[in-house]
């Protein structure tokens, strides 16, 4: 059924409708049980991480709104953050293709396992049961995808999706918010040139604007990479269509509102 234009439309509402076509997104098609190839066993556990990833990438959306209506804007940083980093990862693994972006990640996970184990080197040892966890876990990594370990790291996940530099930019913006630095630092206080010294408060000073744009943009980048990798084009794509032609009628609003 056409929807029609409301002018009463904001970023909030659309957000809403794309959680909601989320919610009752069909199963992926299944597959018989059988001797699966190494191939199909990835494929398959691709669209479930995709899944997850999806998920993630909604709930950690509704937590930081839920946050920034209670006035916790600034303090959203790290959870848009997140968000953003698995819209990303989702385009990436969509761009991919269900194997390789599994076999990538089974990779980059052998790699940060590796991380902890000499961690414990120096901190607190790791149990006999705990170390055959993690080789078991190591074990699933092929070594004929080595080539591929490069593609772990953000940046150059970027690199494949120049269409995301903008995500890349925003997200440059919330780590320096979500990490210890000066930037995370300065809606906390001001200086007092007249006295002089620094005024302390006990909330920001500032408070953080655009949560609602920046989270519908990506949750419906998130959902139309999903169903990409989920084979579910039909279910998604005409919704999605109708989503993003609500939300260029909003960023015209917001246009013309800042230039008047």
């Amino acid at each position: 059924m056409e929807q029609e234009e409301s002018t009463d439309d904001t970023w909030r509402k659309v957000f809403n409708d794309a959680s909601i076509l989320i919610e009752h997104v069909p199963s992926p098609l299944g597959k018989p049980v059988g001797e699966w190839s190494r191939t199909e066993q990835t494929e398959s556990y691709g669209v479930a991480v995709a899944w997850g990833w999806l998920m993630r990438t909604k709930r950690t959306a509704e937590a930081a709104l839920m946050l920034h209506s209670l006035g916790y804007g600034v303090e959203v940083a790290p959870l848009a953050r997140s968000v953003i980093e698995h819209t990303v990862r989702l385009q990436w693994a969509a761009e991919r293709g269900r194997q390789e972006f599994v076999e990538v990640m089974l990779r980059n996970q052998k790699a940060t396992l590796d991380n902890i184990i000499t961690a414990a080197k120096s901190g607190f040892p790791l149990t006999i049961e705990q170390l055959a966890k993690i080789e078991a876990l190591q074990s699933n990594a092929g070594d004929e995808f080595k080539s591929l370990d490069y593609e772990a790291a953000f940046a150059h996940v970027i690199e494949r999706l120049p269409h995301l530099t903008h995500a890349h930019q925003v997200w440059l913006l919330m780590s320096r918010e979500s990490h210890p630095s000066l930037t995370s630092a300065s809606p906390y206080s001001d200086w007092l040139s007249s006295e002089p010294g620094w005024q302390l408060y006990l909330t920001p000073k500032t408070t953080a604007t655009g949560g609602e744009m920046l989270m519908t943009a990506m949750l419906c980048t998130a959902a139309l990479a999903y169903g990409i990798v989920a084979s579910l084009h039909a279910y998604f794509d005409e919704e999605l269509d109708r989503l993003d032609t609500r939300i260029s009628v909003l960023l015209a609003q917001q246009a013309g509102s800042s230039a008047d």
